[in-house]
Order: C-alpha cells, then sequence, then structure tokens
C-alpha cells in the first residue's frame, strides 16, 4: 500500500523491495537508474532490521543511501493520508545520512548516562565507522559519534584508528588465506550452504545459469533429478526453476524468494551474475549433467540409485570378476606364502606357467627349497610345523 499511495501522490519513482526481499541483483538493476536511493520502511524492529541489510546492499552497487525517519504515522501510506503530498516532500527532504542513522540505533541500544555502557557504545560506534572507507567520513562522522557520548573528537579518532587497523590486518589475513587455498574462493560465504563437493556444485551452478538464461533447455533436463544435486540448495533452486520452466512461467530468479531465504537468494544472485557462455548451451548443458553424474555414483558408491546401462554394465562386471576369483582362491586353497604360483590374479580358465627352473624328482604341485619338491625324492608331502599334511 506503501507504494502504491505514493505513486498516487505523484512519487513515481517510488519501488516496493519487499524489505528482506532485496537482493543484490535489485540494487544493481535500481543503480542504472538511479544514484540515490531514500528507504522508507516502516519503524518497527522489522523495518529497523531490513533497513540496516538494505544500506550495504545498496552501498554495494555504487548508490548514495539516506534513510527517511516516518515521524507522527506509522508509515508513508499512514502519513500521506493524514498530512498531505507537501508534508511528505518536506520529510523527504529531511531524510539523513544513513550513517547517522545508524549511529543512532548504536544510541538506543546503551544508557549513555552509565561511564561503562558509554564506553561500549563508543567502541560499538568505532567498529560502524571504520567501515567507511574515506578517511573524511571517518573524521566527520567521528565528531557526531564524540558529541552524541560528550567526549572529546581525538579519543573516538583514536578508538576508529584502532578498530581501522584491526579490520585491515583481519581482511588480509583473509585475502592470505584465501590466495593459500583457492578452493575457499569456490565456496559460498555463508558456512550454513558450503559445499560438500565443489566439482559437482560448479557443474549444477552452471546448468542453473542456463537454465536461468534459456528456460528452452528444460527439454534436455528430462533425466536430471534434483536428488542428484550435491548441494541442496542448487537443488531446490534446480526444481523450483525447473516445474517453472515446465509449466511455460518466467524463470527470473527474483520469482523464487518467496520460497527462499534472503541469505539463499544473495549467493544464488552470485551464482546467476557468474558469467555463461550460451554459445554451445547444449553441449556445455550435457557435459554439466555428464559431472553431476560422475560426482553422484561416486558419493552413492553405486548402491541405492539407478543410472544408466553403460554404469550398471560396468559395475557388475567388475563385482562378477571380484566373486569369481574369490570363489577360485578359496577352492584353492590360496596359499601366497608357499607359492606365488598359485596367486589369483589371472583368468580362471587359463594354466599358470611356473617360472621356476627343473628340480630332480619335480612331480606334484608341492614345491622345496632343495632336494626336489618332494621330501627325498619319495613322493611323500613334506610336513608342516603342526606335523599335518599340507
Amino acid at each position: 500500500m506503501d507504494t502504491i499511495s505514493l505513486h498516487q501522490a505523484g512519487f513515481d519513482s517510488a519501488v516496493a523491495s519487499l524489505g528482506t526481499a532485496l537482493t543484490p541483483e535489485h540494487a544493481q538493476l535500481l543503480s542504472r537508474y538511479f544514484p540515490e536511493a531514500i528507504i522508507a520502511y516502516d519503524g518497527d524492529g522489522a523495518g529497523v532490521s531490513a533497513t540496516q541489510r538494505a544500506i550495504p546492499l545498496l552501498e554495494r552497487a555504487g548508490m548514495k543511501v539516506r534513510v527517511l525517519r516516518v515521524t507522527g504515522a506509522k508509515d508513508p501510506d499512514e502519513f500521506i493520508k493524514q498530512f498531505g503530498r507537501d508534508a511528505f516532500l518536506r520529510l523527504l527532504d529531511q531524510s539523513e545520512n544513513q550513517v547517522d542513522y545508524r549511529l543512532e540505533q548504536i544510541r538506543k541500544k546503551y544508557d549513555l548516562s552509565d561511564d561503562s555502557q558509554k564506553v561500549g557504545f563508543l567502541q560499538e560506534a568505532a567498529q560502524l565507522l571504520s567501515s567507511l572507507p574515506s578517511a573524511v567520513e571517518r573524521e566527520i562522522y567521528g565528531r557526531h559519534a564524540a558529541e552524541t557520548a560528550g567526549v572529546s573528537p581525538e579519543a573516538v579518532a583514536q578508538e576508529v584508528k584502532k578498530a581501522f587497523q584491526r579490520r585491515l590486518r583481519k581482511e588480509q589475513k583473509q585475502q592470505e588465506r584465501r590466495d593459500l587455498t583457492p578452493a575457499i574462493q569456490l565456496q559460498p560465504k555463508s558456512r550454513g550452504l558450503r559445499y560438500e563437493n565443489i566439482r559437482s556444485a560448479r557443474a549444477e551452478e552452471g546448468v542453473l545459469r542456463l537454465l536461468l538464461l534459456d528456460p528452452s533447455l528444460h527439454r534436455e533436463l528430462t533425466q536430471l533429478r534434483p536428488e542428484e544435486f550435491s548441494s541442496p540448495l542448487l537443488g531446490k533452486a534446480y526444481a523450483l526453476l525447473l516445474r517453472r520452466a515446465e509449466d511455460g512461467l518466467s524463470t527470473q530468479l527474483s520469482l523464487l524468494a518467496g520460497e527462499l531465504t534472503g541469505e539463499e537468494m544473495d549467493h544464488l544472485t552470485q551464482v546467476a551474475s557468474s558469467p555463461e557462455s550460451m554459445a554451445n548451451s547444449r553441449q556445455s548443458l550435457a557435459d554439466y549433467i555428464a559431472v553431476i553424474r560422475a560426482e553422484a555414483i561416486k558419493r552413492s558408491g553405486a548402491r541405492g540409485m539407478t543410472f544408466s546401462w553403460p554404469h550398471n554394465e560396468a559395475i557388475w562386471k567388475r563385482k562378477h570378476i571380484w566373486r569369481r576369483n574369490h570363489e577360485y582362491q578359496k577352492e584353492r586353497k590360496f596359499r601366497p606364502d608357499r607359492d606365488p604360483a598359485q596367486r589369483c590374479d589371472h583368468d580362471p580358465g587359463e594354466k599358470v606357467q611356473r617360472k621356476q627352473g627343473p628340480h630332480p624328482g619335480d612331480a606334484g604341485p608341492y614345491g622345496s627349497r632343495q632336494g626336489g619338491d618332494h621330501e627325498g625324492g619319495r613322493g611323500r608331502p613334506r610336513r608342516g610345523k603342526a606335523g599335518r599334511a599340507d
């Protein structure tokens, strides 16, 4: 209703972002048309949380961000109905910088009449200010924080400098770690979405990108099931997109916002923004599917899943040969410590050619280290240590 009321009042650049459904993809799209964004969410807890989340998304897209505080009403719709269009226009002119807004939200968490809480406020404010890229911004808003807490700007500047140096060291260590382990760069930023199988997940990402770019490719995906995906999130997104494509609906990623969390949408937006060539899309899709299925076979150990006949045939042959050799070894009473020639590493139907030289009296299957194959040449088998015939 807020957006409808704003458009009716003549504010035709109003956009309904639906709070937590705002994604980096939306922010990039908005930045193509507007250099500045004024956030006008509700003033309740949910609205404040949505504002805090939206500010960095819009800033990373290159937009200047301000925040509107609706006073005297709970939302823009109610404000316009009570006070009119001109009053709302004046309110827009009074919208504050996003840094001051965030400093004010931090201040509300502390009782600044208590010295210990004042220290807590300044430390949290210093963490916020240390994230600003410009030294001038850090100094200006540091003075604002100092005035709020009633301390000298120099003290706040020292605290911001320490926080800024800690942030730099932390980022440098993280970058060094990423450089040493390239596979980390391929993982989602959220730990809860980490991939267990990088190779399969990269192919799964490719399938999603191709399906987003060309929904007609769903006809090539009739045999690929979501259960074969190694990543639960990518498998879920694939199932949702495939269903929409089969029903003839749009496969635009933003339409999945109602089915996925904000964190999941953020990651899928990054996946979709990666480059993907459509020059030979069907061959690329076939290659991705082959990788996904090969990795699925490895994970399942060829048990409990149905694959195409060549896979089943290879598995059956390996099992059959092993079983046949194993039974043959048992039948021959395999003793590798006594006679290497009896090792069953050959086809059971073949005869084994002994590589031993001729021995006097060699007239049986039992070998002897000295004096021929039979003890004393009498044809009597030698006895083992326990006194039984071998």
